[in-house]
């Protein structure tokens, strides 16, 4: 594992929280073999924005029902929880959350101890025994998981819902540190054990650029998603480049091309009416003007007047309607060629009668909302390389931007090498569940170190038995 300690072997569990679904890890390691067995939970709005204490609750029951299924109530489960928020980190198993971000705004956690909560959580039950060894930031699972299977992984970056990162720093380059401050790092023991002095920054970039130092490159549409978020002014970099905002950012600049500046989905008309169709004229002057039958002209009409009410009023004008996954979707269409757009629209908006024109429009918005995410997260990431100044460096990153989007990874590869320093090389490595799969190895790792410290203790009071008596 170069730069990392062995794990211990076992079936340890990870929680991987950090968006509006949640996962529940299985995991068995067997010397260098993963074994790994997962089920995803869905959040609803209600227990996104409702009491933290309904929140974990609902965790514990999901975590019950996922160890019945498996036969492993009555076992004792270590876990690893990937809790992928803001945190002041105490411990290994000790953070306090910041603040919410993603569209979070659970009551009473914030200031709090996460894993408190969630021992609490699990301890209202009486049918769990787990114990959470290690709590830590999607980012951090991503870099642990990466270089499990690759030494050379500095870097654990996540698009998806969010964005953020984290890279392995010198500590003498950490300047936040103090040198009598033993809590510099609650990974030190198992991240560095041959005492390599480099320990995990986490930048948590997404809330780069609050400070106003990115409005220059802000949108009208930028304004207006953070405007109407749950965390107003805060998170403005993740909020133009993560998979909970790009959906909506296409949506919302449709929404503008369509009902203000009348260049989207405008021609609605049959070819026969088309511009000529005019509700405030008789009947005798609209068959007139149009030179089509008069029945035609009223089933056009009636036709005009339901697709007016889509736009101004269906799920076109709906907050998130136009998910991320829409975007996708829209992307992948071959070159001149529009079937997965039109997929797309009747599926966010039942929008059926797009043009090629429409279609066109609706892809090059797309396409430049990706470009610019793909190319904001590849700047902050040549940031990070330039400034560790290695030869060779593996970036782990996981996230459902990069994994499902089909040109996010090449743009960014591209993007990134034009601005990272030509001998500074490097390699963009999928993690799949790496920020889960990371969670656990940490979770195996203090299982061992606990068992380790216990021997030697044990070893130690028996030695000094042996000399008293």
């Amino acid at each position: 594992m170069g730069h990392f300690a062995e794990p211990d072997e076992g079936k340890f569990l990870a929680l991987d929280l950090g968006g509006t679904n949640f996962r529940v890890i299985l995991v068995e390691l067997d010397g260098s073999q993963f074994h790994m067995d997962n089920e995803t939970y869905s959040l609803s709005q209600e227990l996104m924005h409702g009491p933290g204490q309904q929140l974990f609750d609902y965790i514990a029951d999901c975590l019950h029902t996922f160890v019945e299924r498996r036969n492993l109530s009555g076992h004792r489960l270590p876990l690893g929880f990937t809790f992928s928020f803001p945190c002041q980190q105490d411990g290994l198993a000790h953070a306090r959350l910041v603040n919410w971000t993603k569209g979070f705004k659970c009551s009473d956690v914030e200031g709090r101890d996460v894993v408190s909560l969630l021992h609490e959580a699990i301890g209202r039950r009486s049918d769990l025994d787990i114990e959470v060894m290690a709590v830590l930031n999607d980012t951090t699972g991503t870099l642990i998981s990466c270089a499990y299977q690759n030494r050379e992984c500095r870097v654990g970056l996540i698009v998806g819902t969010g964005t953020n990162a984290c890279y392995m720093e010198k500590v003498e380059d950490v300047h936040c540190m103090h040198p009598a401050d033993d809590r510099s790092s609650p990974y030190d023991d198992f991240l560095r054990p041959h005492k390599q002095q480099t320990t995990v920054v986490n930048t948590e970039w997404g809330a780069f650029g609050d400070n106003g130092i990115l409005d220059f490159i802000r949108t009208q549409w930028d304004e207006d998603i953070d405007i109407h978020s749950v965390n107003v002014s805060k998170q403005k970099f993740e909020k133009m480049i993560s998979g909970l905002y790009i959906g909506e950012l296409c949506r919302r600049i449709m929404n503008d091309m369509a009902l203000d500046k009348k260049v989207l989905f405008n021609g609605c008309q049959t070819k026969a009416c088309k511009n000529k169709l005019n509700p405030s004229l008789d009947k005798v002057n609209r068959t007139n003007l149009c030179g089509a039958p008069e029945a035609l002209c009223l089933a056009d009409k009636d036709k005009l007047e339901h697709r007016n009410k889509l736009l101004n009023e269906g799920k076109f004008v709906e907050k998130f309607a136009f998910e991320t996954k829409f975007v996708s979707m829209v992307e992948s269409d071959p070159v001149d060629t529009f079937d997965k757009t039109r997929t797309a629209l009747s599926e966010a908006f039942s929008i059926d009668w797009a043009s090629d024109q429409d279609c066109a429009i609706v892809k090059l918005i797309c396409a430049r909302v990706s470009t610019r995410a793909a190319h904001l997260v590849s700047a902050a990431v040549a940031c990070l390389l330039n400034k560790m100044g290695r030869p060779q460096t593996v970036v782990g990153v996981d996230g459902s931007m990069f994994k499902y989007h089909p040109h996010f990874h090449s743009i960014m590869a591209k993007k990134t090498k034009e601005l990272t320093h030509p001998e500074y090389n490097f390699q963009l490595m999928f993690s799949e569940d790496g920020s889960g799969r990371g969670a656990a190895i940490v979770a195996a790792v203090a299982c061992k170190q606990r068992r380790i410290s216990q021997q030697l203790r044990h070893q130690e009071k028996k030695n000094s038995l042996t000399q008293i008596g």
